[in-house]
């Protein structure tokens, strides 16, 4: 039992590091823009993307094809907690606050998360 949960956590620290390396990486390439969109608007476009992967994941683990240790699975949870609470950030140091249907969408995303590592954590072989 231990050694599974040590595993969940080294693919838990892959994940984060990936993202990581993905949003640095898109800092560098639209962090210097000028323009009126800058990095605030990646998690409006990445969000609805996540959360479209987030229901094939759920079909495929409906249908006995994908494990919730895999590391797509964790991936899929971690990029979930990553732009649902990044887009909330965004949206709380905006200047302009208006609650719309994508803070809907980053609070599904943030509870997807939560589910998928609950899920994850809570497994039984």
């Amino acid at each position: 039992m231990e050694r599974t949960n040590s595993t969940v956590w080294i693919k838990i620290l892959w994940s984060v590091v990936i993202l990581f390396a993905l949003s640095l990486w898109i800092y560098r390439t639209n962090g210097s823009s000028n323009g009126i969109l800058g990095i605030e608007i990646v998690p409006y476009i990445f969000s609805p993307i996540v959360l479209a992967v987030t229901i094939v994941v759920v079909l495929l683990q409906m249908w006995n094809k994908m494990d919730k240790r895999a590391f797509f699975y964790i991936l899929v949870a971690v990029s979930n907690l990553y732009v649902g609470s990044l887009g909330i950030y965004f949206n709380l140091a905006s200047q302009i606050r208006v609650f719309s249907i994508i803070d809907l969408v980053f609070i599904c995303n943030i509870a997807c998360a939560i589910v998928f590592l609950k899920n994850m954590f809570t497994y039984r072989v």
